[in-house]
């Protein structure tokens, strides 16, 4: 696969959130067999437009296909976690990418863009969080220069997730 074949683009009306949130659901199927109850494990439609409209959404196209996601939004407002509703702060979040092309940069890509699109607005921080036990995850987020500034349990999960902000 060619890297140049690989369009990062802001979602459109166009695009099917059918097609979005079967990518997302099949890219964190793993997370869901380790046992985490992320919302990309289980989310329908109706929650991907929501949380998709809550900032602005990034997909990979390979061939026409939705083979990547990740969303940003100014901030994460919410009772649990005051770190992320900083003014300084965006959020990313719903990082998915095909499990059949993990590994080939297509997330090296999104991430890029998203930081590119932070920056741009005026954001300092970028955050995000993941399950304290996705250990994996956590480390490739400290490879990516971000570290730990919380650990919280959002209500009705039965594990805690830890937050993680890296400096733009």
């Amino acid at each position: 696969m060619r890297q140049k074949s690989i369009q990062i683009r802001e979602l459109t009306q166009d695009d099917s959130l059918e097609e979005l949130t079967s990518l997302i659901n099949r890219a964190y199927a793993p997370v869901a067999a380790m046992g985490y109850r992320l919302a990309g494990t289980y989310q329908d439609v109706e929650q991907t437009r929501r949380r998709v409209s809550r900032g602005t959404c990034f997909i990979a196209v390979l061939d026409g296909v939705i083979v990547g996601t990740m969303s940003i939004c100014p901030g994460f407002p919410n009772e649990t976690c005051a770190y992320l509703a900083r003014p300084n702060l965006a959020y990313r979040y719903q990082f998915a990418v095909a499990e059949e092309l993990q590994g080939l940069g297509i997330g090296f890509m999104l991430r890029k863009q998203i930081e590119f699109f932070a920056r741009d607005h005026g954001f300092t921080e970028l955050g995000t969080d993941t399950a304290e036990g996705h250990t994996e995850r956590l480390d490739s987020m400290t490879r990516e220069g971000y570290v730990k500034v919380d650990r919280i349990q959002w209500p009705g999960e039965d594990f805690f997730s830890i937050v993680m902000v890296r400096q733009l």
